[in-house]
């Protein structure tokens, strides 16, 4: 059923927009939460959403949108998003979400985190992000979870405009 899904013309999100958001605001604001930063990159760039502090609606809201495909990332020994490994499932403007399947916040909560792809280099993923600030700089897994400092546990999905 198609009711379950928030309409949304990918065609309407211009990337370019986004990103110049994100690089204008990727390292002000920093009292602005992860999910936050992203959701206000996404609006920037045409995407009807509320501004989203957490991780999870910020989750389900892209899950809903029409024109998003939601894809399992494949996540190298050293936390890194490999691009050949992803083929096809990543592009700029593109959000990335990950948890550690080992740790729980200090509220007992999944350690979670969103960040927005700045480019697909050969390199790695470089992204934007919050609450320890990237300006399209290549990213690890190991960079995020700051409870195990581990990557063996990390699990990410990329949200891919259409």
């Amino acid at each position: 059923i198609k009711s379950a899904k928030i309409y949304f013309s990918a065609n309407a999100y211009d990337v370019e927009k986004a990103l110049e958001f994100a690089s204008d605001h990727a390292q002000t604001n920093d009292e602005w939460l992860c999910a936050e930063y992203v959701s206000r990159c996404l609006r920037a760039g045409g995407v009807r959403c509320d501004v989203l502090c957490g991780v999870g609606d910020l989750y389900r809201m892209l899950d809903k949108l029409d024109g998003v495909t939601r894809y399992k990332l494949t996540v190298d020994s050293t936390g890194k998003i490999i691009p050949k490994d992803n083929e096809g499932k990543l592009a700029s403007g593109d959000v990335i979400i990950m948890y550690c399947n080992s740790c729980l916040d200090i509220d007992g909560k999944p350690y979670v985190h969103a960040v927005l792809v700045g480019d697909v280099a050969k390199n790695g993923i470089k992204v934007y992000a919050h609450n320890r600030s990237y300006k399209n700089a290549v990213y690890s897994g190991f960079d995020y979870c700051g409870y195990c400092h581990s990557n063996n546990n990390i699990t990410c999905y990329g949200f891919h405009f259409a």
